[in-house]
């Protein structure tokens, strides 16, 4: 069983888990990715009533670069297997922060950042559905105007 949101924000500072990120476009390309996220604590404001939140963001990859991604509608060159339509030598990556609200059961916010693509910037707001976070936006591959992306969480061996 995976991770809930609330569950990774009552890491310490530095904790990681595992993700995972899959889009599904409305014209039927998906995309897949696995990596790293690192929780940031939030700190309260000596001077003013302001705290800032907990935060989640990808780590790892090529400097920092967030995570591998590889699409459905990117064969592997002089192969006719329907099975595997994805080619690991024609990724992207995505790199995101995830902010929770304010409380818990409010949406979280998604600010992604398609580096491949000159680091085109996003932000989706996102539904909690059991240990899951969905939310809808812009489609990655650039082929359809929109995609329903799914986050799942999973323990990782890191700092606890």
């Amino acid at each position: 069983m995976g991770f809930s949101l609330d569950q990774m924000l009552e890491g310490s500072e530095g904790s990681t888990f595992g993700v995972t990120v899959v889009s599904n476009e409305d014209d039927g390309i998906v995309s897949y990715g696995q990596g790293r996220l690192q929780l940031f604590k939030g700190v309260a404001s000596p001077v003013a009533p302001r705290i800032t939140r907990d935060t989640l963001r990808t780590v790892g990859g090529v400097d920092g670069e967030g995570l591998i991604l590889l699409f459905s509608d990117r064969p592997v060159a002089g192969s006719n297997n329907p099975k595997q339509p994805f080619d690991a030598n024609q990724t992207d990556r995505l790199a995101f922060t995830i902010t929770p609200g304010w409380t818990s059961g409010l949406p979280a916010t998604i600010d992604m950042r398609f580096v491949t693509w000159g680091n085109h910037h996003f932000r989706l707001t996102t539904t909690a559905m059991s240990d899951l976070l969905v939310g809808i936006g812009p489609a990655l591959s650039g082929k359809s105007p929109n995609s329903v992306f799914t986050f799942s969480f999973y323990e990782e061996t890191g700092p606890r």
